[in-house]
């Protein structure tokens, strides 16, 4: 098990000072002794509006570790005492049966069935080890109305990027790129 340790405030100070220098990512992680995704992922990840500031690139790292702190079960039976250990036991029932739940492939009925990975939404994929097929356990397809057919015309006529339409009308980038290639042809 590899250990690791979060980027000190100072950290965050050398590095925002070395980037306004001019400093690539890869240069900084030199400088810090950091793996280069480190440096990358903190400058992705804790920009604002006006880039990275460190000071605020700390509260946003503070935020999300206080948020990820979970409950002890200790804390979880005082909070549920009526209920005691056999509140806890019932929510361990219910979580560990929830993910047994049997997923079926929805071409060819199979249930010998693999997780594989999630998609961009989120959502766990799955993979049919019978017909190769991959798919999302209760898909949601969104239909188009006209007026978003018209709406999604006139943007592209205007020259508007594909990222601003889809954001505009709720519709994914992917499925924009494959109207726009079906309307080039």
């Amino acid at each position: 098990m590899h250990s690791y340790t979060q980027l000190t405030e100072s950290e965050r100070n050398q590095s925002y000072a070395l980037k306004q220098a001019g400093f690539k990512p890869s240069a900084i992680a030199l400088q810090l002794s950091r793996h280069p995704s480190t440096i990358y992922r903190e400058l992705r990840r804790n920009r604002g509006l006006r880039g990275y500031r460190p000071r605020q690139a700390q509260q946003m790292a503070d935020n999300r570790r206080r948020e990820k702190v979970k409950p002890s079960s200790r804390a979880m039976l005082r909070e549920n005492r009526p209920f005691g250990r056999m509140r806890m036991l019932s929510l361990h029932y219910e979580k560990t049966n929830m993910e047994k739940k049997a997923v079926q492939c929805q071409r060819c009925g199979s249930s010998v069935i693999v997780k594989n990975g999630s998609n961009a939404n989120g959502k766990k994929k799955f993979l049919c080890k019978d017909c190769s097929r991959q798919f999302v356990e209760n898909p949601q397809n969104k239909t188009i109305s006209d007026a978003e057919w018209r709406i999604v015309d006139k943007l592209l006529v205007e020259r508007i990027s594909l990222a601003g339409i889809a954001s505009a009308v709720s519709i994914s980038k992917r499925w924009l790129q494959k109207y726009v290639k079906k309307k080039t042809k």
